[in-house]
């Protein structure tokens, strides 16, 4: 029974460990994604919406691998700025996900979606500004 204990607290602290030092940036996340099998992944822009000024974009992108993940990304950045596509996002959704982007004026911007089959629901993750603050963005549901 010891050796289990031992054996169970070393795989922890572990585990712990390697966490830890990945969130801290000292373990690449190239690693990262051939140790889980994402290294397969693509990313597909599907649209660049620029804000009537010319100053933001709202990004689409699909992602997706060979394992049959497939989700839907969007980003609002500023129209030079480079973007991280796993960790800078506002909304994710599914792939088979209907997305319309509008912009309302130079700082808002509008969302709609819907299902593509209406007897399913659509599953989102959705944030309500962009990452610096600057862009709010509403979500339209639509049926």
């Amino acid at each position: 029974m010891k050796r289990v204990i031992v054996f169970a607290a070393g795989f922890v602290a572990a585990l712990g460990s390697f966490v830890l030092l990945s969130h801290l940036g000292i373990i690449h996340d190239k690693l990262l994604d051939a140790m889980t099998g994402y290294d397969s992944t693509t990313v597909n822009l599907v649209s660049d919406t620029p804000s009537p000024n010319l100053q933001y974009v709202a990004t689409i992108n699909k992602v997706g691998n060979g394992t049959g993940w497939c989700e839907v990304r969007i980003e609002v950045h500023k129209k030079d700025a480079a973007f991280d596509w796993e960790r800078n996002f506002v909304c994710i959704t599914g792939c088979d996900t209907k997305l319309d982007l509008k912009w309302e004026d130079d700082q808002h911007l509008i969302v709609g979606y819907a299902a593509a089959d209406p007897l399913k629901g659509v599953h989102t993750y959705q944030q309500f500004r962009s990452n610096d603050s600057i862009v709010s963005i509403a979500y339209l549901l639509r049926q």
